[in-house]
């Protein structure tokens, strides 16, 4: 189960799951880019998630086209129109 919180600098929102559904044993990862919030996550069998929030409706998740799995927490970002995701720990080859 997934949950996300908001604050608007001012007042802090209550905790929300997200109606996404997936499931993980590690963190999420959140990066923005444009107007769009992205969201990952490793699976329980080590593949990596996306699931996009355009302000309304966050999307179904959709695995990231990778040759590696980890087991590990992720990182993401956007760097010059580029988006990176980083793995931690042992990549598994699949």
């Amino acid at each position: 189960m997934h949950k996300t919180e908001t604050f608007d600098g001012n007042a802090q929102g209550s905790w929300n799951v997200l109606p996404i559904g997936g499931q993980t044993k590690k963190a999420l990862a959140l990066t923005q880019f444009g107007s769009n919030l992205y969201a990952f996550h490793t699976g329980l069998g080590g593949e990596i998630f996306i699931s996009r929030f355009d302000g309304n409706n966050w999307s179904a998740w959709s695995e990231v086209p990778t040759t590696g799995r980890t087991n590990e927490r992720i990182a993401a970002t956007w760097y010059e129109s580029n988006l990176f995701v980083k793995g931690t720990g042992t990549v598994l080859s699949t």
